[in-house]
């Protein structure tokens, strides 16, 4: 549709296009070896880098400008190699709002011909699965029901990748 040049989903595109995290010269925040909610502890940087990574995946696979699969591929390779620890009391919530979006752009990238090497993405999924997957696999039962959630939506994320 955006490639039609339909409404509205080329100018909702080119928005997604404009944003600062959306650009293939975004400056990583990160990565750092612990993200923490409650202490905060590096969990905004993870947050914009995920985001970034998300969203360029999105422009790489739309617009097949290589530059975006690169940014992408540059901050999950990033955080997938530094990443060992998600803490603090919200620690449940840490592991499955913004990890969602840094699993879905390493899926775009894996499953397309982006280039990103299969090393680089095995290294990923171990993150997710001995990082991020520990941290929500027992859900949060003391919290609401919102916790839960993210939880299994991270959860399918990494069955998936």
């Amino acid at each position: 549709m955006v490639a039609q040049g339909a409404e509205p989903w080329r100018s909702g595109f080119e928005k997604l296009k404009a944003h600062p995290q959306s650009q293939g010269s975004y400056a990583m925040q990160g990565p750092f070896a612990e993200i923490s909610r409650n202490p905060t502890v590096h969990q905004r940087e993870f947050d914009q880098d995920a985001n970034a990574a998300y969203q360029c995946a999105i422009v790489w696979y739309i617009t097949g400008d290589a530059a975006y699969a690169r940014k992408s591929e540059q901050i999950v390779d990033g955080w997938s190699s530094t990443l060992k620890r998600v803490g603090g009391r919200d620690a449940v919530l840490a592991a499955s709002i913004s990890p969602f979006k840094m699993i879905n752009a390493a899926e775009i990238l894996r499953s397309t011909d982006s280039g990103w090497p299969a090393a680089n993405a095995r290294r990923a999924g171990q993150m997710f699965a001995s990082v991020i997957y520990p941290v929500i696999e027992n859900f949060a039962l003391f919290a609401n029901g919102n916790w839960d959630t993210g939880s299994i939506k991270t959860m399918m994320a990494i069955a998936v990748f």
